[in-house]
């Protein structure tokens, strides 16, 4: 589940195969003459809220066409292929009008990969979850590359650059922890001091910035060829894990992944992972019975002296899932202790 204007995706399946979606929200009639996503006059009666607005009226659908709903915290609109829900049938306040993705969503690379396949499979969803391709580097890359393109000359003699730019060149978009672009790109926006390039970036300044990040990755690591597991890691106790993926939109790192491990400061020259998922899960419904997995990024106690505290962290960093234990029999073969109550 997630928020779109403070209000809930809620995706469901049945034992029967049928599969829905409801956006779900304890709100309000309200007038769409107003802008609902700032602040409006409290002292006039036109802004007062009117009735509740009735669970059948939120947007929802069953079973649509594409046989397959989504969510990343996008609009109701834009849950799955040829739009179910259309904007016109809802009130404006309810949500973002948008009934189309955009290539750096992660519901875009979500969709994306869903449609392309005429079955899905649990090997496909956890294959999907883990996903890593980087959504929102394209700014960063064509800024750079276009800049040094107008600027030839200041390739010339500076062999940080040039390796740097052949690195951006050659790189596949993908967040592993062995790809060598990622923290050249996140040292850029680092030195730039912003997560959004200028609209029309100046190739100078763009450079100036570019050669500068290099310069601050030679004093930090000795090079400008440095993998993203390196710095970019997943750190409990003294456990530290190289980590792939990124961010997500909300993140303080500006760059988005399916799988999300974001980062919010450095610390001893690495930037740990510190947000992102919190939990995930995978559930196959198939004739009456259940198969899960679930991941924690850690693991379930917060204890440091708990065998537990850390003990699912190398899972998650190599994107791999655990089963859920969902029986009794599960449960009590896996146990580690017992506590037999009598009253």
């Amino acid at each position: 589940s997630g928020g779109d204007f403070h209000k809930g995706h809620r995706v469901m399946i049945d034992r029967q195969g049928n599969i829905g979606y409801l956006c779900h929200a304890c709100t309000h009639e309200r007038d769409d003459g107003f802008d609902w996503r700032k602040p409006v006059d409290g002292s006039t009666k036109a802004t007062e809220w009117g009735p509740r607005i009735p669970f059948e009226k939120l947007p929802h659908m069953l079973n649509p066409p594409s046989g397959f709903i989504q969510n990343c915290n996008n609009n109701p609109y834009t849950t799955t292929p040829n739009r179910p829900i259309k904007p016109r049938d809802f009130p404006r306040h309810l949500a973002s009008q948008s009934t189309i993705l955009q290539p750096n969503q992660r519901a875009f690379r979500a969709t994306e990969l869903l449609d392309s396949l005429e079955t899905i499979g649990f090997a496909d969803m956890e294959r999907i979850s883990m996903d890593v391709k980087c959504l929102t580097v394209d700014k960063y890359l064509d800024a750079i590359l276009a800049s040094y393109a107008r600027l030839p000359d200041r390739l010339v003699d500076n062999e940080d650059a040039k390796q740097a730019i052949a690195i951006l060149k050659t790189w596949d978009k993908m967040a592993t922890v062995d790809n060598r672009a990622l923290p050249i790109l996140a040292t850029v926006v680092e030195v730039a001091g912003t997560k959004t390039p200028p609209g029309k970036p100046n190739p100078r300044q763009v450079a100036n910035v570019f050669e500068k990040a290099l310069a601050l990755m030679k004093r930090r690591w000795g090079s400008v060829s440095v993998f993203w597991g390196d710095v970019h890691v997943i750190q409990r106790g003294d456990q530290i894990l190289p980590a792939a993926g990124a961010g997500n939109e909300q993140s303080t790192a500006p760059f988005t992944t399916l799988y999300m491990t974001g980062t919010s400061k450095m610390v001893d020259n690495r930037w740990p992972a510190d947000r992102g998922s919190s939990w995930m899960m995978l559930v196959k419904y198939h004739q009456g019975t259940i198969e899960a997995k679930t991941i924690v990024p850690w693991g379930n106690s917060p204890d440091p002296d708990s065998p537990h505290y850390a003990d699912q962290a190398p899972l998650f960093a190599k994107r791999q899932y655990k089963k859920a234990l969902l029986t009794r029999d599960e449960i009590v073969a896996d146990a580690k202790s017992t506590i037999t109550l009598e009253h």
